[in-house]
């Protein structure tokens, strides 16, 4: 089957449309593969060759270098964030509707004429 295939491609390579060319030039890029990795540790680990478990390796690597802070809080600090992060009273205000600017726009024009 595989030959047959194969004979079936090769005669419909024709030098006139640069099917020949376009063949020829995809058997000479090299095909580069990834090395295996291995995991870094003492004894050496195992070498992961496929895909998935180059994946895994590459998993458990970030979970044990990538770990989250502690999150310890100085009162001090969080006392000096909120004092600044509260509005003050000039600084507070209210939501207002579309018609409720359009009549204080309309009030204000008529006061001024």
């Amino acid at each position: 089957m595989r030959n047959t295939s194969f004979a079936a491609y090769v005669s419909s390579l024709n030098r006139d449309d640069n099917s020949i060319r376009t063949a020829i030039k995809s058997m000479k890029i090299p095909q580069t593969s990834l090395p295996p990795i291995r995991k870094n540790s003492i004894p050496p680990g195992p070498w992961a060759k496929s895909d998935k478990e180059k994946v895994e390796l590459f998993a458990t690597h970030l979970s044990e270098v990538f770990t989250p802070h502690d999150n310890i809080q100085d009162p001090e600090v969080e006392r000096e964030i909120t004092t600044h992060t509260q509005p003050s009273e000039r600084e507070i205000t209210t939501h207002t509707q579309p018609s409720e600017s359009l009549q204080a726009f309309l009030h204000s024009t008529q006061t001024q004429t």
